[in-house]
């Protein structure tokens, strides 16, 4: 049994990590079933939480869209484009501080932060 879940658990994180267009939950399942048909929504969805309560993926939370995953943990800002749906992950621009002063003032602790931009991509923006 335990053997299982490891497998499962790996199986899972390898199809976050093997995808740069940040998968949502039905996105990993349909991939890790190709590999364990076997697999349960249910059982992709718990070591989805599993891989980031451990700090190995973490989640994507854009507006109004389905939470999606994302392999690269560092800090780091996305680009949605409103056209497509795509999901592209950009480098932070310069250096921010993760606590903000009247944050800290009001007693928040920010652990991590990221900016989403949102508008067309390459492939959809007008042609100028």
């Amino acid at each position: 049994m335990i053997q299982r879940t490891t497998r499962q658990l790996a199986a899972v994180f390898e199809a976050v990590k093997g995808e740069r267009n940040h998968p949502t939950a039905q996105e990993v399942y349909l991939r890790v079933r190709r590999e364990l048909p076997q697999i349960s929504r249910g059982t992709v969805y718990r070591n989805l939480s599993k891989l980031n309560d451990e700090r190995r993926i973490r989640v994507v939370r854009l507006a109004d869209r389905p939470v999606r995953y994302d392999a690269v943990i560092d800090d780091h800002d996305h680009f949605v484009c409103e056209h497509c749906g795509a999901v592209c992950d950009l480098e932070p621009s310069g250096r921010r501080e993760t606590q903000r002063p009247e944050l800290a003032e009001s007693g928040y602790a920010v652990d991590r932060q990221s900016i989403t931009y949102y508008g067309a991509c390459p492939k959809c923006s007008p042609k100028r």
